[in-house]
């Protein structure tokens, strides 16, 4: 039993390290190629809603005859299509939605993390808890920078994700260096 928590501490401070460093090096690519950025997130967003769509209507079709699973699923087929094809021509749109959902996300995820340590203390060191509040300010006041500003601020959106993750991301390695056995 001991032997498996430990395999799960190890996991979970691999998990936490990653995450750092996938942070830093996706803040750095932000700040370095903030248009290709943001760019290339409203047309992957776009793509992935229609490759959906179509495999969607593969799912329904071949679910004919197996029961009415199959019409909702065209149903959502059509209704990935439909909003892909019209994202396509609207990629303002897309890039715009897209940043207003991170930045709800964020604030989401940065009052969590600040009221969990004070909540539920038994589960946080001192060190923990001070390190998961500062990532919690940190997530909270990135996206009500973003969130400020959606449509005009897209540019703005990738800088200030792109310094939230160069910050964030030495803040969760060093949450995964803390974890021990």
């Amino acid at each position: 039993m001991a032997a498996k928590a430990s395999g799960e501490l190890e996991a979970l401070r691999f998990l936490t390290i990653t995450r750092g460093v996938v942070s830093v090096l996706f803040g750095i690519m932000a700040l370095i190629w903030p248009g290709l950025t943001i760019a290339s997130l409203a047309v992957l967003v776009t793509i992935w809603l229609l490759v959906s769509g179509v495999i969607n209507v593969v799912r329904g079709v071949m679910g004919i005859g197996k029961g009415s699973g199959w019409v909702f699923t065209l149903i959502l087929a059509v209704l990935q299509i439909g909003i892909g094809a019209y994202l396509i021509q609207r990629p303002g749109l897309t890039i715009a939605t897209f940043v207003a959902l991170i930045a709800i996300a964020l604030v989401v995820e940065g009052v969590i993390a600040i009221v969990m340590p004070l909540v539920d203390s038994k589960d946080f060191s001192s060190g923990d808890k001070t390190l998961t509040i500062f990532y919690g300010i940190f997530a909270f006041l990135a996206g009500i920078g973003i969130w400020r500003y959606p449509v005009a601020g897209s540019l703005a959106f990738v800088w200030i994700l792109g310094l939230f993750a160069l910050i964030t991301g030495p803040l969760w390695i060093a949450m995964g260096v803390q974890i021990k056995d």
